[in-house]
């Protein structure tokens, strides 16, 4: 199940989720400190690129000073937010780690969680749809190369992966991505999702 708040209704306890529940930062800049407490995980990967969103800030600060309605609305427009942002979404790297979501949501509800207090013109309501699309398919445990594992069906990623230390990465499916030869998860996913540490997760092995 996929959820969706913000840091503020976080901090505030106007929403409190599960203990279960897994809780997603989906920012691409650093969090405080302040918010450690909040989140499960930091998943960068999954906010909007770099450019889009300074293209998005400078458009909309120039139409609040103009005065401008809706200066949100018109920066999303302006900088065709949603187009760009989901083909970011459709980038191999980024597919691996929307499908460990997908599989942790099957298991227990992720929330999704960054600044605006809105979803209408936030990428977080973007992601939740692609989310819960995706969910509705069929999907195999990794999209970079099918694990051995996967003669085992349902398992979650942090399941299936290898432990630290213990990847062996190859050239992936896609320019410069690796995916690790062992059980088949791609390296974007290991370091990001699984919050293991990419320089010390294994070695390549060609």
């Amino acid at each position: 199940m996929i959820r969706s708040t913000y840091f503020s209704a976080l901090a505030n306890g106007d929403v409190e989720p599960a203990p279960e529940s897994k809780v997603l930062a989906v920012v691409r800049r650093d969090l405080p400190e302040w918010t450690e407490e909040l989140v499960d995980r930091h998943v960068p990967t999954l906010a909007p690129p770099e450019d889009l969103l300074d293209s998005y800030k400078t458009v909309e600060k120039a139409a609040d000073k103009d005065g401008q309605n809706e200066p949100r609305r018109i920066a999303w427009k302006t900088v065709d937010f949603e187009d760009r942002y989901r083909e970011h979404l459709d980038k191999g790297p980024v597919q691996q780690v929307l499908e460990a979501v997908e599989q942790e949501a099957a298991q227990r509800a992720v929330w999704l969680v960054c600044w605006e207090a809105s979803e209408r013109w936030c990428h977080r309501r973007l992601l939740r749809e692609r989310l819960e699309d995706e969910a509705e398919r069929t999907f195999s445990t990794d999209v970079s190369l099918p694990p051995k594992e996967n003669e085992y069906p349902g398992h979650r990623v942090d399941e299936i992966a290898c432990d630290p230390g213990e990847h062996e990465f190859v050239g992936g499916p896609a320019p410069h991505t690796k995916v690790c030869d062992r059980c088949g998860l791609g390296l974007t996913t290991i370091s990001d999702f699984l919050d293991q540490d990419a320089r010390r997760s294994g070695v390549e092995s060609r």
